[in-house]
């Protein structure tokens, strides 16, 4: 019982943390939500031999990592005129 307590706390303390990074928009008419292909640091993959630099990554890429990457400037453009985006956010 004591350690499911603790996981449930441990989650508990991670949403705030993990509903910043989400990328919240309300979908334009006729947009294709493919072309939103996430946030970069969903989108990276750390092997486990490379486990040991993620912590340099993360400093030297700082809040970099919250980008959004997009097909293409018309994707951002779209979303910029008519997402009603939930926070500020950079597109790539």
């Amino acid at each position: 019982e004591r350690a499911v307590a603790k996981l449930q706390d441990d989650v508990s303390s991670l949403n705030p943390v993990i509903s910043s990074t989400e990328f919240r928009y309300q979908t334009p008419p006729g947009f294709d939500a493919t072309s939103i292909k996430g946030n970069v640091s969903r989108l990276i993959k750390i092997s486990p031999e490379n486990l040991r630099w993620a912590t340099a990554l993360e400093v030297a890429a700082g809040a970099r990592l919250h980008n959004i990457v997009v097909r293409d400037e018309r994707t951002a453009a779209t979303l910029l005129d008519q997402g009603r985006l939930s926070r500020r956010v950079t597109f790539i």
